[in-house]
């Protein structure tokens, strides 16, 4: 069990640092560093868990054109998760990821469609 908790402690401490490594590059714009980023906010992961700052850094991604967050983003708006709920901007970034050519989101709009009536 010692053993177990102090690796546990090491894997924290390693995340949290690779976190302040990696948040910078998010914030000048590299793609690799902002989905780093955004899913370790959205877990809690090296750091305390922050919808509202996972949805910030997922939008930098999908204004950048990055279908994956396009997608993640829609089902955020959709599901009130760090942002306000609002079905308009979750079809429009649901639409700008399908139109990417992620089938996930066809997927989502189908549901969400689905859902409105």
């Amino acid at each position: 069990l010692a053993l177990a908790t102090s690796i546990v402690s090491a894997l924290a401490t390693m995340h949290e640092r690779i976190l302040q490594i990696l948040e910078p590059y998010a914030d000048r714009g590299d793609m690799e560093a902002i989905r780093a980023v955004s899913e370790a906010y959205f877990v809690g992961r090296g750091t305390s868990r922050s919808y509202e700052k996972a949805a910030a850094y997922r939008k930098l991604a999908a204004t950048q054109g990055d279908s994956e967050a396009q997608y993640l983003l829609g089902l955020m708006y959709a599901q009130a998760t760090g942002v306000v709920k609002d079905i308009g901007q979750a079809k429009y970034w649901l639409t700008q990821s399908a139109d990417g050519g992620y089938l996930l989101a066809r997927s989502a709009l189908i549901s969400l469609d689905g859902m409105a009536r």
